[in-house]
């Protein structure tokens, strides 16, 4: 999947990665985020609303490089 690829191509834990989607823990978390990206205006796919705090990021598309820019400006990188 893009997000797993996403995941991956920034160096994420896989391990980590697919035992949390697997997991299902943070299913809500992501359906609350569902609701956020309707608000913003993410009505179809691809479109992910990346956010930690208070700051969120839109990407729509399929551009893995924004995807990426994007995490690295939230994580501050």
């Amino acid at each position: 999947t893009i997000l797993a690829d996403t995941a991956r191509a920034i160096g994420l834990d896989m391990s980590a990665f697919t035992a949390c989607v697997d997991s299902g823990q943070e299913k809500e978390k992501v359906s609350k985020d569902i609701v956020e990206g309707n608000i913003v205006g993410v009505h179809q796919v691809p479109g992910v609303l990346f956010k930690r705090g208070e700051r969120s990021v839109l990407v729509s598309g399929n551009y893995p490089g924004q995807m990426q820019a994007a995490i690295k400006y939230l994580l501050g990188q």
